[in-house]
């Protein structure tokens, strides 16, 4: 198995997209292949395979016929993460744990986050405090949230909010 260790130092070295024929060419990433794992260094599929399978991680994708990768910012996983779950205990321990990246965290991920904290939860003191800090957080984060949205979000997208909203 490919070590993130590996791939993403690489991928970190540039802003943004990277063309997979620059990370295959990288002199760590053919040392991989070649000293640890003493196989060839895979094709493009492969790759393609393995980027998409850690979706929450990297996005790739082929532009006239270049295939391409990048590393999601933190905000992005954390997006992901909180978009999947639907068990408010879950969501609160993500927001809370994520610290400052819930401030830069896409509206459409902050609506699911909302809809996910909305859910019954553990009825313990401990579960209602973390719940009630991931509210907090979230709330103190939602205006960089709704300025994006009222740029980027359809009318459709943004009649989610209010029903998410309710606590």
């Amino acid at each position: 198995l490919v070590d993130f260790q590996v791939l993403r130092p690489v991928i970190e070295q540039h802003p943004g997209w990277v063309a997979l024929e620059q990370v295959k060419r990288d002199p760590n990433v053919v040392a991989y292949f070649g000293n640890i794992l003493q196989k060839p260094i895979w094709d493009d599929e492969d790759f393609q395979m393995y980027f998409e399978g850690h979706y929450e991680t990297w996005e790739f994708k082929c532009e006239a016929g270049l295939p391409m990768v990048r590393l999601r910012g933190v905000d992005e996983r954390l997006g992901y993460a909180l978009d999947r779950t639907r068990d408010s205990d879950v969501a609160a321990s993500l927001i809370v744990s994520a610290g400052e990246e819930v401030r830069r965290l896409p509206w459409r991920y902050a609506a699911a986050a909302f809809e996910a904290l909305s859910k019954p939860g553990a009825e313990d003191v401990s579960a209602l405090v973390q719940r009630v800090e991931a509210h907090r957080r979230l709330l103190s984060s939602l205006n960089v949230a709704l300025v994006a949205a009222a740029e980027e979000a359809s009318l459709t997208e943004l009649g989610r909010l209010p029903g998410a909203l309710k606590v």
